[in-house]
C-alpha cells in the first residue's frame, strides 16, 4: 500500500460522513506505517487495534500526553498527533 499524504489523508477525513468511515479512515492511516516507523513512537503510543470512535478518542488523548511531555517531538509523534487529533475532532462533528 503506498503511504497517504497529509493532503489525502485529510480529504479522506473530511469526505468521511459517518463514524464508521472515520474509524475505516483511522484503520488505513495506522497500517500504512511499517514497523521501523512505529518503533520510533513511545511504547505508549503504537497504536493497534482501533474499533471505536472511544478508541480513536482514547489515541488522540494519549498522543497528546506525550505530545505535550516530550521535550524532542519526533516527526512520526507529530504526525499521529495530528493524525488522532484531527481523526477525534471529525467524530465529534458527524455525532449529534
Amino acid at each position: 500500500m503506498a503511504k497517504m499524504s497529509p493532503e489525502q489523508v485529510d480529504q479522506r477525513l473530511v469526505g468521511a460522513d459517518s463514524v464508521e468511515a472515520v474509524i475505516a479512515v483511522v484503520r488505513d492511516y495506522v497500517a500504512q506505517w511499517d514497523p521501523h516507523e512505529l518503533a520510533r513512537l513511545p511504547e505508549n503510543c503504537r497504536p493497534d487495534a482501533v474499533e471505536s470512535a472511544e478508541d480513536v478518542q482514547w489515541w488522540a488523548d494519549t498522543f497528546a500526553v506525550e505530545y505535550q511531555a516530550g521535550e524532542i517531538v519526533s516527526r512520526e509523534l507529530q504526525e499521529m498527533h495530528d493524525f488522532f487529533q484531527s481523526a477525534a475532532m471529525r467524530i465529534r462533528q458527524i455525532r449529534p
